[in-house]
């Protein structure tokens, strides 16, 4: 490993020899701090600038020269940017391009790494033992998420991914921590010491990061360099990834957070971007980062990004000098006891976004008690959000299994048995007969971790049509929610009970898309050439069937022209079907409901429908939610039913609209007459 040391101040540049004047373009530093962006002709010749200014004797473009002569492809040359004048780190020296071409950048060699310190700074820095413990500070205020709507989940599955052997071998832990204030910031750094802090989330200038609010969650709040070193100040974090927007960027009047907090904790390195970078360049480089940064030497974490990507490659920048790996033995794993097993089918929906408000309060539920209950209408996105949040908190969990209830699953007994057979661990021979809580006992042993079983589409097979887990199930479900390794999650579209009187509690309620859920499915439409349609038929949408995602991703998919045909396709037949016999039951209360066509309150509707009707279209089956005014404001068709002992109950074509406190939109529930 060779080091070229370049020292520079306001004027001056040297590298161990007679300091000399440095004029870097003007133009380019004040392109770049107002567009955050050049041409390519303007990068080259910038980088072209930055090579003269900094070898612009005849003895450094001799030394440079050396050592490109004398680097071979498995070798390191590192350039270290020193200087105390933080203005001096807004120079994207990076981009140093020794030749002016497009080929001539120096970096792009993959074998040539730039670092920046700060003279007379010392770091008391020493490879970690395993396990390495890294938090993911996951910054989206739904103020931001309005504004800057982006999905956390693609970039937590690429570090997932890349860190995916580390973590089956117990080397690494992830946490991850989506209610970013100071408070919880502070209470994680209380519980435990982590090496490295990756914050993901929007920056600002000035060494700001956005976080929430304290006492409003929905609120966004800007903190400074002075709070964040305060946070941290006594932490002992090894490596701050700061993936936001100008963590690296000073102002004349603010600091650099990058230079600051390298400058302030003793401990650590720093990584941060010097200009706004797009979200998918963010993770592309998060995704390189991490596959090499327990394999390779840390000051060559950013060379294969920067190598690679052909956009945006310069913007990551390194604060330090640890020649060291940061993880000791990280090629030396021992075989675990079980390999990870994971058991997810594919989305359901393929236009699905981030649903930033139920997956911050399934987050809150899942600290609570061991199970989850996804309780909602058909067509809500139950299954898909199951899926969503076991991705989410994958590196929670060493097995995660899904089954669909609906699917071949009959008994008790039939599910342990799959769930073994699928883990390579049923044995015929010993196996065949147990009792049911024996089999679970195996799955247990056998497993010997934490496992996320989500049982999806709990009515009909486990629960009876009143909600009731059935007296075969009852025993195993019991033993299940009180298994500490297992946590589960259930979904289903009528409220469980264990009896008569008492429900499970822990429950979401799942309903349409929120408007800002709707913003982030436009903006994600516009990959995919749906958007148009899709902005031309929102509004449609919204009046027929409300945002329910099933609906909208059936409309979207198939560029639907009249949306009533959306009635005829066959999962919106499989939806609706289940509420039929619930309306056959209540069948005065059901015309009653269908003919209004005002706004009213629960008090109304509780003195014009029958209590038990109304615990069963607002608790039970979650088609009117709580606390909301609601009404029919338009029918395209009578409302009709059909009665005999083999006709099913369906309402055709009529839609209920739910309004809640506050907000405009309406969520909207069809049903169908067959």
């Amino acid at each position: 490993m060779a080091h070229i040391n370049i020292l520079i101040d306001n004027c001056n540049v040297s590298i161990g020899d007679t300091p000399t004047k440095h004029n870097f373009t003007q133009h380019f530093i004040d392109k770049l701090e107002k567009d955050g962006t050049l041409t390519e002709t303007e990068y080259v010749g910038f980088g072209k600038n930055i090579f003269d200014n900094i070898f612009s004797t005849e003895d450094r473009r001799k030394l440079i020269a050396g050592h490109l002569q004398a680097l071979s492809p498995t070798d390191l040359l590192i350039i270290n940017i020193q200087s105390k004048e933080q203005p001096i780190h807004n120079i994207p020296f990076e981009l140093i391009n020794i030749d002016g071409t497009y080929t001539g950048f120096l970096l792009k060699r993959g074998n040539i790494s730039l670092i920046r310190t700060i003279p007379n700074i010392e770091k008391k820095i020493e490879p970690i033992k395993p396990p390495v413990r890294i938090l993911i500070l996951l910054s989206l205020p739904l103020e931001t998420y309005k504004n800057n709507p982006f999905d956390p989940l693609k970039e937590l599955n690429i570090i997932y991914k890349a860190l995916d052997t580390y973590i089956s071998q117990g080397l690494i832990i992830v946490d991850i921590e989506e209610k970013v204030n100071k408070a919880k910031i502070e209470e994680r750094l209380r519980k435990k010491q982590y090496h490295i802090i990756h914050f993901t989330g929007h920056g600002a200038k000035g060494g700001k990061l956005i976080i929430e609010d304290e006492h409003d969650s929905e609120k966004e709040k800007a903190i400074g360099v002075e709070e964040i070193k305060q946070i941290f100040q006594n932490s002992g974090v090894l490596l701050f990834y700061f993936d936001a927007c100008q963590t690296a960027e000073s102002t004349n009047l603010e600091p650099s957070l990058a230079y600051q907090i390298y400058k302030a904790i003793p401990t650590a390195c720093v990584i941060a971007n010097l200009v706004s970078v797009r979200d998918d360049m963010a993770t592309q480089t998060a995704q390189h980062l991490y596959s090499s940064i327990f394999a390779d030497k840390f000051l060559q974490v950013l060379t294969k990004p920067r190598s690679t990507l052909k956009e945006g490659w310069w913007k990551s920048v390194i604060f330090g000098n640890y020649e060291g790996k940061i993880l000791t033995d990280g090629g030396s794993f021992k075989k675990p006891i079980v390999d990870r097993f994971t058991n997810l089918p594919p989305q359901t929906a393929v236009n699905y976004v981030y649903r930033y408000g139920i997956v911050r309060r399934a987050s809150d539920l899942i600290e609570k008690k061991n199970y989850l209950v996804l309780h909602g209408i058909g067509g809500a996105g139950k299954s898909t959000l199951a899926i969503y949040l076991a991705e989410f908190f994958d590196v929670k969990f060493r097995h995660i299994c899904f089954y669909d209830m609906r699917k071949g699953i009959n008994t008790p007994e039939d599910l342990c048995k799959k769930i073994l057979r699928q883990f390579k661990k049923y044995d015929s021979n010993n196996h065949k007969g147990l009792e049911v809580l024996d089999l679970l006992d195996v799955i247990s042993d056998a497993l010997k971790d934490k496992i996320l079983l989500i049982l999806d589409n709990l009515e009909d097979t486990i629960q009876g049509r009143d909600g009731i887990i059935k007296p075969e199930w009852e025993e195993l479900i019991n033993a299940i929610l009180n298994d500490r390794h297992i946590f589960v999650i259930l979904t289903t579209r009528i409220k469980p009970r264990i009896d008569k009187r008492t429900h499970l509690d822990n429950i979401l309620e799942i309903g349409e898309y929120t408007n800002a859920e709707v913003g982030f499915l436009a903006r994600e439409l516009q990959e995919n050439g749906k958007h148009d349609y899709f902005m031309n038929k929102a509004e449609e949408i919204a009046v027929n069937y409300g945002f329910n995602p099933l609906f909208v991703s059936l409309a979207v998919d198939n560029a639907v022209g009249n949306l009533n045909t959306l009635l005829g396709y066959t999962e919106v037949k499989d939806v609706l079907s289940f509420y039929g016999d619930y309306f056959e039951k209540y069948k005065e209360d059901a015309q009653r409901l269908f003919l209004l066509d005002f706004p009213f309150s629960r008090q109304f509707m509780e003195a014009v429908f029958s209590i038990d009707f109304v615990i069963l279209i607002t608790r039970d089956l979650a088609i009117l939610m709580e606390e909301v005014w609601w009404t029919p404001l338009s029918r395209q068709f009578l409302v009709s039913f059909c009665y005999s002992s083999f006709i099913i109950f369906l309402v055709k074509a009529v839609q209920i609209y739910i309004y809640w406190f506050l907000v405009s939109k309406s969520l909207v529930m069809s049903f169908v007459v067959i």
